[in-house]
């Protein structure tokens, strides 16, 4: 009767989830393997027609759009003129990071200005959020988590730049990656001529003063240097969302949170220092 039949449909799904499950782990094994990781980007036609910033779920469909991004070629420089955008910004509240629609605005206004872009990586609107997640998302999830970094380090960015921005780990970290380039020689400072990042200032930060601050702070910073910033007692920390953790490190290991973060800076840095070799 009725309750096995709710009994079969319950069972069929949950294995269609665990089949979703492993198809995704051994995609994410094949890729780390291969030294890249897959994407979402959301299009740049869609995105301007929105008066709200979207969370993944939301997204139109065919709004989004996979694209795989190898490590060697990300820190080569082979995206910076692809038409592709990436976006770093502060999360303004646990659960939603633009309530008052400003950084969306501000977003819309870049896409205006530079109608070459095509798409543009979000996390909120391209990473699957908190517990809508499904668990082959989930897998996904912390795969592109861990390699996130290889956005901002590789691909055109937009700093959306508030006062508290300054004072983040994860925003700090990710506007110093776009000012970077990889060379032969490690990490370096990006010529005046291969500059990925433009900023914004918005809520109470002004152009001129904010902006000029964050490229004073890290445009020349070496990555001991940056290391050491990042560990300052004045850096927040937040673990509130899952943008801002870091999942290289299991939470379990007993590290304290900050010390996680510091070896990311670390971690990130051996990574690139080895995969940067050719990039000359």
């Amino acid at each position: 009767g009725a309750p096995e039949g709710r009994a079969s449909t319950a069972e069929a799904a949950t294995a269609a989830a665990a089949a979703g499950q492993a198809e995704a782990e051994a995609r994410v094994e094949e890729e780390q393997r291969d030294g890249k990781c897959t994407f979402y980007f959301i299009g740049t036609t869609y995105l301007k027609s929105v008066d709200r910033l979207p969370a993944f779920h939301d997204v139109e469909p065919g709004a989004l759009v996979e694209r795989t991004v190898v490590a060697t070629d990300a820190y080569r420089g082979a995206h910076a003129g692809d038409g592709t955008l990436v976006v770093s910004h502060r999360w303004e509240a646990p659960d939603e990071p633009d309530g008052t629609g400003t950084q969306l605005r501000a977003l819309q206004a870049h896409l205006e200005a530079h109608p070459h872009i095509s798409q543009v990586w979000i996390d909120y609107a391209c990473m699957p959020q908190g517990e809508r997640r499904t668990p082959a998302e989930g897998v996904l999830f912390k795969h592109m988590l861990r390699n996130v970094n290889l956005l901002y380090v590789g691909m055109p960015t937009l700093l959306l730049v508030d006062i508290s921005y300054l004072s983040r780990f994860w925003t700090q970290f990710e506007a110093w990656l776009s000012m970077r380039e990889c060379r032969s020689s490690g990490l370096l400072a990006a010529g005046a001529s291969r500059q990925r990042c433009v900023m914004v200032c918005l809520h109470n930060a002004t152009m001129g003063n904010e902006d000029v601050k964050l490229r004073q702070m890290w445009a020349d910073v070496t990555p001991t240097a940056a290391h050491e910033l990042l560990s300052k007692p004045d850096v927040t920390v937040t673990n509130q969302s899952d943008k801002a953790k870091e999942p290289s490190i299991p939470r379990e290991d007993g590290t304290p949170h900050k010390e996680r973060e510091r070896e990311t800076v670390a971690r990130f840095w051996r990574g690139a220092r080895g995969s940067s070799h050719s990039a000359e």
